[in-house]
């Protein structure tokens, strides 16, 4: 999974909709750097997530003892 592109386009629209949706005349300076701090803190928890996230594995094939009992 590319990251820094997830945090990117998260980061893209937190900025459209703050300074869209939130704000009639908004700081451009104070928006920005809003964003820089959303890509950041979504970057720092993909990575926290694609690292420790447990893995999903093969599933493995159930062991059976299939001999005749040694009794």
């Amino acid at each position: 999974m590319n990251l820094p592109l997830v945090a990117l386009f998260v980061a893209g629209v937190f900025l459209v909709l703050k300074m869209g949706l939130r704000y009639q005349n908004p700081d451009p300076k104070a928006c920005i750097q809003d964003a820089v701090l959303a890509f950041v803190s979504c970057l720092l928890g993909l990575y926290a997530y694609d690292s420790y996230a447990p893995k999903e594995l093969a599933p493995k094939a159930p062991t059976v003892f299939t001999e005749h009992p040694n009794f």
